[in-house]
């Protein structure tokens, strides 16, 4: 069992758990590109694998995964290859850990089908350097879809671990039928919206920390959805006007609201886990 594995157990929720419903139909196909990997244990790409494919509802490869021709010619290669397998993929996740990254990366973010796919993850240490990688490469490539992070840590961030579930779950709101969204017209719009009625009333700073929006994000979303008669405020706390039977939601996706909401509850009233979430993602 992996580390990684009991932090999921006791973290509240993801946002893909809100489509759970929809992980029994066609799954999503995620590609990891990184490093070489010492100990799957605690290689990032690994801990990802196991998450995507067992919490989020989504079939992920390793770049190690793929047949790759042994014979080369410049019209059949290894980079080719991989640039084939990007494109037939919904996602690609990679770690800019080792020059072939560096490589696959440059290719995939000048390529218009696959950049708008592309999650990048970068050392933060290389953050403010006026490199040709993050003059170049990096700068084809929407921001919110490069994350810095810490590549000696044992287990990924949160924040590593949220934004890898905003990409997927993204993509799982794309298959809910456009009427059938509870009257919400983005995605962002949706989940604030879904994350209320798991949670209940619930105030401003609380959405903040459960979603890791930024406060000015979840404001903007918050007036929208308060415009469209979709939430009222009421004590400071925000709630949904309607029901959840009565929200305009597939049943599938009322179903899995109703699970999470008995998660949260349970959450919230064993303080104590949330603490041993803490000391796992810490090393402690």
């Amino acid at each position: 069992m992996y580390e990684i594995d009991a932090v999921l157990e006791r973290l509240p929720f993801l946002l893909s758990d809100l489509f759970r419903h929809l992980h029994r139909g066609p799954q999503f196909r995620v590609f990891l590109c990184g490093g070489e990997v010492t100990d799957p244990r605690f290689d990032a790409r690994h801990q990802l694998k196991r998450i995507l494919e067992t919490r989020m509802g989504c079939t992920a490869f390793l770049g190690e995964d793929i047949d790759l021709p042994r014979d080369v010619r410049t019209d059949v290669n290894h980079l080719r290859v991989e640039v084939r397998e990007a494109k037939n993929s919904e996602l690609i996740v990679v770690f800019l850990d080792s020059v072939g990254t560096i490589s696959e990366v440059t290719a995939f973010a000048m390529d218009p089908e696959i950049n708008p796919k592309l999650l990048v993850f970068n050392d933060v240490q290389y953050a403010a350097e006026k490199s040709f990688l993050n003059l170049g490469p990096l700068a084809l490539i929407g921001r919110e879809r490069l994350v810095w992070y810490e590549p000696a840590a044992r287990l990924l961030e949160p924040t590593a671990l949220r934004h890898v579930d905003h990409a997927v779950a993204e993509r799982w709101h794309t298959r809910l039928p456009s009427g059938q969204r509870g009257g919400t017209t983005t995605f962002d719009e949706f989940v604030v919206l879904a994350t209320c009625h798991v949670c209940g009333a619930v105030t401003l700073a609380e959405l903040r920390d459960v979603l890791s929006f930024p406060e000015h994000t979840v404001r903007a979303l918050l007036k929208t959805l308060f415009a469209s008669a979709l939430l009222r405020l009421e004590l400071k706390r925000y709630t949904p006007t309607r029901p959840l039977d009565q929200s305009g939601l597939p049943s599938g996706c009322v179903s899995d609201i109703v699970r999470l909401r008995a998660r949260w509850l349970n959450q919230t009233l064993n303080p104590r886990r949330s603490t041993a979430v803490g000391q796992l993602f810490s090393g402690g």
